[in-house]
């Protein structure tokens, strides 16, 4: 039988070994990514993104008419589906953010229905990266190459 996680354990553990290193805590060394406690903490898009929360709810969330958005996805496990999805945005005034989906978020229904929030929202969406349809361009790919 499995031994079970003891997540109080590793979280202590991720802490104490922080503290060590001279962080307040983990949290304090994950936002830094590699850099030593005495630089200072990201703040803003940077401080959201090191704490990983960047994906696609906030997208859809975010998401105005001014955007031009691309889709670009990355990884794909052994059975074809995608396991990385970059979505970069950028506004009239020239402002770029970068968005990422990972594991459930890639699934046709929710890639769908974010395609939908976007769409509702104005979003442009890039012609040759466009959201709307890549699950289609793959399944295309797919029928070829099975032919």
């Amino acid at each position: 039988m499995a031994r079970r996680r003891d997540y109080a354990a590793e979280y202590r553990r991720r802490q104490e070994k922080a503290r060590q290193e001279g962080f307040s805590g983990y949290y304090a060394k994950r936002i830094r990514a590699g850099k030593p406690p005495s630089a200072p903490a990201p703040t803003g898009v940077a401080l959201r993104r090191a704490r990983g929360h960047a994906a696609g709810s906030d997208l859809a969330r975010e998401a105005q008419s001014d955007w031009f958005v691309s889709a670009f996805p990355l990884d794909r496990n052994a059975a074809g589906q995608w396991t990385r999805m970059r979505i970069d945005v950028i506004d009239d005034d020239g402002r770029e953010r970068e968005y990422w989906l990972t594991g459930d978020q890639l699934s046709r229904k929710n890639i769908r229905r974010l395609a939908m929030d976007l769409d509702r929202a104005g979003v442009r969406f890039s012609p040759k990266y466009d959201l709307r349809t890549l699950h289609e361009e793959r399944n295309e790919r797919d029928e070829e190459e099975a032919a």
